[in-house]
């Protein structure tokens, strides 16, 4: 993998070249739909899927990405467990941060 992307990137290695090369949808993404949907804000959530179907990604994919990303919220509401999020500290105030907004409830995926 690391071959792939040293190869693709012409050895400059940078944060989006891997996103790009191993076609990873940006966790920037997660945060802004939850945004939008905190807001009840449909038009930006939306507009938001539209642009990540249009570039290239699969519907699964994003879904599978919100529930991880619902998970980590859910860890971050309560500060015993914010040790399980495996991330930077600058994420994790991002997602405390997002977590503070969001009830648990929404977290929650219900299927019926």
């Amino acid at each position: 993998m690391f071959d792939r992307i040293a190869g693709y990137s012409e050895g400059n290695i940078t944060y989006q070249s891997v996103l790009e090369t191993l076609s990873i949808l940006d966790y920037e993404y997660f945060f802004k739909i939850t945004d939008a949907l905190l807001l009840q804000d449909t038009t930006t959530a939306l507009l938001l899927l539209d642009e990540i179907l249009q570039r290239g990604f699969e519907g699964d994919n994003l879904m599978d990405g919100l529930a991880g990303h619902f998970r980590n919220l859910m860890v971050c509401k309560d500060p015993k467990t914010t040790h399980l999020l495996e991330a930077s500290s600058s994420l994790r105030q991002q997602y405390a941060a997002q977590a503070a907004m969001a009830q648990a409830r929404f977290c929650l995926v219900r299927s019926t």
